[in-house]
């Protein structure tokens, strides 16, 4: 967002005559329990099937705009790479953030695999060249302390809203042991430049790295790995991406659902998303 502001505020909220919480920032990452989520996976330089899952899941009007109310909206990471609308997809994700606090919601984009590489400048699966003023320009804005990683470390890495834990790879419980409050601050004083990369992300069994439970059909080891990580974190479902899978489903009863559809035009998938109501889940398929 080569106009948007890189300041990192944290929000004085509504009681203190401030802007609502998430207007600046999206917080610490533990949020309590909420009548309405929607949530959908990578949408990897495709402004178009990003605009098209969040139409059809009734998030978004056609010029762009919340509509959505007072629901909450978790995007799990990978807006990067292997596209061609990656400054405009975070420009969307950016105004929705603002809307949605101020309507009452979040939108609540995460940093996945995609994000972090470019924050460590590796540009292997930067399609436009062109993107974010050319690859120079690139490199330096994403760098830790740069215009763009400043603007990463307004979002989470990983959070937990109510019994629910978003995250874009997977937490293994010897990474939930950090607390998810915890793994975001790191991230952040890293994006900012004032920090090395934590292990939690940097590890190739990192959370947005590991696809223990994205990965096939998990077993009753991979599942009794979760039931750990969850019973660290206080939740009752992970909803994990990183991993295409067919259609959003769900694996180790129920425990972990798998959102990553492969909707962008690099993959080819379905717009699907899922939404969540209390301990009502469906999924959201858009034709």
């Amino acid at each position: 967002m080569g106009s948007g502001s890189t300041s990192i505020t944290t929000t004085s909220g509504g009681s203190t005559g401030g802007p609502p919480d998430g207007v600046d920032e999206d917080g610490p990452g533990i949020y309590p329990s909420v009548p309405r989520i929607i949530a959908f996976g990578d949408v990897h330089g495709d402004l178009g099937a990003t605009r098209g899952v969040l139409e059809g899941a009734g998030v978004i009007d056609g010029d762009g705009n919340w509509i959505a109310g007072t629901t909450w909206v978790v995007q799990t990471g990978d807006q990067l790479d292997r596209g061609y609308d990656e400054e405009e997809i975070l420009e969307l994700f950016e105004s929705l953030r603002i809307q949605a606090a101020e309507a009452g919601g979040r939108f609540l984009a995460l940093n996945g695999n995609h994000e972090l590489m470019n924050v460590e400048g590796d540009m292997r699966y930067v399609f436009d060249q062109e993107a974010f003023g050319g690859l120079d320009a690139r490199i330096a804005a994403f760098a830790p302390g740069g215009e763009w990683a400043l603007n990463l470390a307004k979002r989470n890495t990983v959070i937990k809203i109510g019994d629910n834990v978003f995250v874009h790879g997977g937490v293994l419980p010897k990474w939930a042991d950090d607390g998810i409050e915890g793994i975001n601050e790191d991230v952040k004083t890293w994006l900012r430049g004032l920090g090395a990369q934590p292990g939690a992300t940097d590890a190739s069994d990192g959370i947005v790295w590991d696809r223990t439970y994205s990965d096939g059909t998990p077993g009753a080891s991979e599942c009794a790995l979760l039931d750990e990580a969850l019973a660290i974190l206080g939740a009752k479902r992970m909803i994990v991406a990183h991993t295409v899978q067919n259609y959003v489903n769900p694996a180790c009863d129920g425990k972990v659902w798998r959102i990553d559809t492969g909707m962008a035009a690099y993959y080819g998938g379905s717009l699907e998303a899922l939404e969540i109501e209390g301990e009502v889940l469906n999924v959201i398929t858009v034709d």
